[in-house]
């Protein structure tokens, strides 16, 4: 998989990935990944096309809303109801 580009953002980290005749869009931020693939075709054949799509508020606003929920899902995953530990203990 190589790196072709990051796209600049204050919260996110934001790169983009190819491999295989795939682009993969990566978004980091707090702690959690987003990922999204897409094929190469005619339309989608480069850096110029993620920096447009990205280029539309809607698709930020988003991407804003799956990370948050990501986070709190990630919150409820860490926090454990009562001290039993979550697997048997091995001997």
């Amino acid at each position: 998989m190589r790196t072709i580009g990051e796209i600049p953002h204050p919260t996110y980290k934001i790169t983009v990935l190819h491999h295989n005749a795939k682009y993969t869009l990566q978004i980091e931020g707090n702690m959690v990944t987003q990922s999204y693939k897409f094929r190469e075709s005619e339309s989608i054949n480069g850096m110029s096309y993620f920096t447009n799509l990205l280029a539309e508020s809607s698709i930020l606003q988003t991407i804003k809303k799956t990370n948050n929920l990501l986070i709190v899902n990630r919150k409820n995953m860490m926090t454990i109801e009562n001290d039993s530990p979550l697997f048997e203990e091995i001997i």
